[in-house]
């Protein structure tokens, strides 16, 4: 009986080679980044700076011009001071004069307007004995009524007005500066209470 003769080593090694070569499994432990994953600065999609970076258009300025007044602050140290009672010759009805201050930097306002707000704006319950405007509080346009209007060098001024027992034709008065690059935002010169569910 004749055996059969074993393969040359040679070839051996040569088809464990092709087996390797056509296994599913990795030849090596070493991982490679997948270049899709890598992080990116973020851009505004069209190619640009990121919108961190911000960039000046070409001849335009980065910082307002400084020979420019712009628009004018809000008038500061509000004060309204009763100057004068005086009688009127009708039952229960006085002539009251209030001297309304304020301070603003000098030449930048060219005027002074002072406002009436005919509606107490905080009426309700919770807010009974506090004020009916205050700060940061937003002014409905169809609630304001022009009182005077006074020149910029001006830091005071009087409001009269007819009173019945003593009450006030306005829930507040208000002052905001103007000029020609615009109007400050109000400050309160003076403000009403709440008086919830009163008699008028």
């Amino acid at each position: 009986m004749t055996g059969r003769r074993p393969a040359p080593i040679a070839l051996v090694l040569l088809v464990a080679a092709v087996l390797a070569g056509c296994s599913g499994q990795p030849l090596s432990e070493v991982v490679t980044p997948d270049p899709a994953a890598s992080v990116e600065a973020p851009s505004s999609g069209d190619g640009s700076a990121p919108a961190s970076e911000p960039t000046a258009a070409p001849g335009e300025e980065t910082t307002a011009p400084t020979d420019a007044p712009g628009i004018p602050p809000k008038p500061a140290d509000p004060s309204w001071k009763l100057a004068k009672s005086e009688a009127t010759g009708t039952a229960g009805t006085k002539k009251l004069t209030y001297t309304a201050g304020w301070s603003s930097p000098d030449g930048v306002a060219t005027s002074f307007a002072l406002f009436g707000v005919t509606k107490c704006l905080r009426y309700a319950k919770e807010t009974n004995g506090k004020p009916c405007l205050v700060k940061g509080m937003r002014i409905p346009k169809d609630v304001l009524v022009q009182i005077k209007e006074v020149p910029g060098d001006q830091r005071s001024t009087d409001v009269s007005y007819k009173s019945k027992k003593g009450s006030a034709p306005w829930d507040a008065v208000l002052v905001r500066a103007v000029n020609d690059a615009g109007e400050s935002i109000f400050t309160i010169l003076w403000s009403d209470v709440v008086c919830w569910k009163c008699s008028n």
